[in-house]
């Protein structure tokens, strides 16, 4: 069992959501397709197993980087590919758009550098 702190936090990151994803599903298909992501179902449910997956990771000592490494890729990934902020009119969820994009490519390059020991 991992006793890093900043793995068993984000373990605890991707099993919240992980269950996010799989007991908000409707919803979030609904965002996905919104946001012109194939396979909103889909995309949906394999974010689900791939956090649980990255979970499971970051509770092992001799994989948490590895954990580290995906859910980077997988929050730059988002940013770009669901949060475009740069298509949205309306100003309200433009800036939210904005928020989301931000969190998640900074987030992302976070657990990296950590990860990177940068």
């Amino acid at each position: 069992m991992n006793t890093d702190p900043i793995s068993l936090v984000l373990a605890g990151y991707t099993l919240i959501s992980a269950l996010h994803h799989m007991f908000n599903g409707q919803a979030l298909q609904k965002y996905a397709l919104h946001h012109d992501v194939l396979s909103g179902d889909k995309s949906v449910k394999l974010s689900a197993l791939l956090f649980l997956l990255m979970t499971a990771l970051f509770l092992l000592p001799d994989f948490a980087a590895y954990a580290g490494y995906a859910l980077s890729g997988y929050l730059v990934l988002m940013a770009f590919s669901v949060h475009k902020f740069w298509y949205e009119s309306d100003p309200t969820l433009r800036m939210a758009e904005l928020l989301h994009f931000i969190k998640n490519f900074f987030f992302g390059g976070v657990v990296l550098a950590h990860f990177l020991n940068l």
